[in-house]
Order: C-alpha cells, then structure tokens, then sequence
C-alpha cells in the first residue's frame, strides 16, 4: 500500500511539474524570421508539400533582402488565453517595427476563444491600431474560426482594415483575407483574386483552405499564403499523435503544422500563434511574432 501511494504521488508530482512547464512555456514569446520567394511547385497539386526549413528561421534579419515586402505577422491572439499583457504585446510590436523597419501589421485570426469576451480581444487590437495609425503603419488582417459569431461592429471596434471584404495593396504587393465560417457547416471561401497584375498575398486563417482551393483549380492568382489557426500543435505529443486524434484539419495530418511551405503552386506560412485554445498551456510550440519578407513574383 505505502509503494502504491508513492507511486500516485509520484505521478501527481510528474504531472504537476509538467501543468507548471506548460504554463511557463505559453509565455515564452519567440520572434521568427520567415522568408517567402515564389513557388516552385505544380498549379493546384497537392501531392507534394515541401517544407522549406530554410525560409524559416529563430534569427530576424536586419537587411531586407531586394524585391521584398516586410510584414510583422501575429495571429490566434485568443485574448483570454494571451500570456502577454496589452503593454506588452504593444511594445513588442512597436520595438520590432522600428528595429526592422516593417511596411505593416498583419494580423491572422482568432481575436478571442468566446464571442461573448471579444472586450479584451479589442483591448490588446485597438492598442495597436492605435500605435500604427500615430506612425502611419497599416494594420490589416482577417478574421477566423472563433471569430464566427462576431459583428461587424466589434471587429471594426478591433481597429485592423479587414481584407475579408476588402484589397490593399502595399507596394505592388495585394493582399486579401477569406473569410473563415467556423468548423460547423463550414463554408470555404473562393479564390478572392481574380488578376495578376501584382504580387498576391492571401490571409487565410485555416491553412486547409489551400486543400479546398485545389481541389476545384481554385488557386490561379494566388503566389502566397499566410495562415494560423493550429498553433503549431500547441501542446506536442510523440509522433505527432494530437494531430491524428484530436484534429480534423486536413494539413496537420501530414503533420503540415507550423512553418515555411511548398505545394500547389503557392508558397505559405504557418503561424504558431501567441494565444491559447482551450487549455492555457503549450508544449513544444512556443508563441510566436514573426517578422515576413516576401519576395516580388
């Protein structure tokens, strides 16, 4: 009886450690470094997806490569899950724009987990709306699966120009947002492109939307994508097993989850994420700003 105890006590102690790493770790912002150049991969053939490790990187760039467009990248900030404080989220934001002289902001989904606390979500937006609109930055970005439910009003109120409904072009490059329906008689958006006269940007929260995409030919007009929405696993288990149990999302099953990638003609971005879905905790995939060059076509 005194070893089974030991024994429960010992696993409560493991799992404790654990609770306790996991929170730390969902505090542990790292800034990436992403380079997009154009895609070297078949028009709508998903057959193959390439992960491009050397696009990807823990080490920003000062020097802006030539023919590039620099974006800061954040996405799913979950705000009832974020680990950094309004202040904080701010001032990082602020010291990457002008440590790396970024064009913008861009923003990738998921403002809260519940519709019903979208108040701090507007708090930590707004701030920086704020911030960007007194140093003439745009702020852009898109809307996703746990923003269904919200009015348009409460998303203007987040101060971001929303490209679900609208283009903006930044230096010759286009950028435009699908709008994501939520995982219950989800609805994919088409292809919002409909020329090619500049180098295109799609803001797609759910990364499965390029599966979609391809497979009705849908992708013509598109050079890259930026996406969100699977935080990288979140919390990490041996052999990738979160995302063949617990996912429905198509890419992760491939174990396409965070990173630089190649397939179907279009160059995309996965993004970690900085806020938290239905747990407060992180395991092998640490919150994430990332600082984007994209390449000219």
């Amino acid at each position: 009886m005194d070893l089974f105890i030991i024994i429960i006590l010992l696993f409560l102690l493991v799992g404790l450690i654990g609770a306790i790493y996991c929170i730390i770790e969902a505090q542990l912002l790292q800034i990436t470094y992403v380079k997009l150049s154009p895609s070297h991969t078949t028009k709508n053939d998903l057959s193959i997806i390439d992960n491009i490790s050397d696009e990807y990187s823990s080490t920003p760039s000062v020097s802006r490569p030539s023919e590039c467009i620099r974006i800061i990248y954040f996405s799913d900030l979950h705000s009832e899950f974020c680990f950094f404080g309004e202040e904080k989220l701010e001032n990082t934001l602020a010291s990457l724009l002008t440590k790396y002289n970024a064009d913008a902001v861009v923003f990738g989904g998921d403002i809260c987990n519940k519709p019903k606390n979208i108040q701090k979500g507007i708090r930590y937006l707004s701030r920086i709306s704020t911030y960007c609109s007194k140093n003439n930055i745009p702020f852009i970005g898109t809307t996703g699966n746990h923003d269904v439910g919200l009015t348009n009003d409460e998303i203007n109120q987040c101060g971001f120009t929303n490209l679900n409904d609208k283009t903006v072009v930044l230096n010759g490059f286009e950028f435009r947002g699908v709008y994501d329906s939520g995982r219950h008689d989800r609805v994919w958006g088409t292809n919002p492109f409909q020329s090619h006269d500049n180098t295109t940007v799609l803001l797609s929260h759910n990364p499965d939307w390029i599966i979609n995409a391809a497979e009705q030919n849908q992708l013509d007009n598109i050079d890259y994508m930026i996406s969100g929405h699977i935080h990288g696993g979140q919390i990490r288990m041996p052999f990738a097993m979160e995302n063949k149990l617990f996912r429905k999302d198509l890419l992760p099953k491939r174990d396409v989850v965070k990173g630089v990638f190649d397939g179907a003609g279009v160059k995309f971005f996965i993004s970690r994420g900085i806020g938290c879905v239905l747990v407060p905790f992180r395991f092998l995939s640490r919150p994430e700003i990332s600082l984007i060059d994209i390449r000219r076509k």
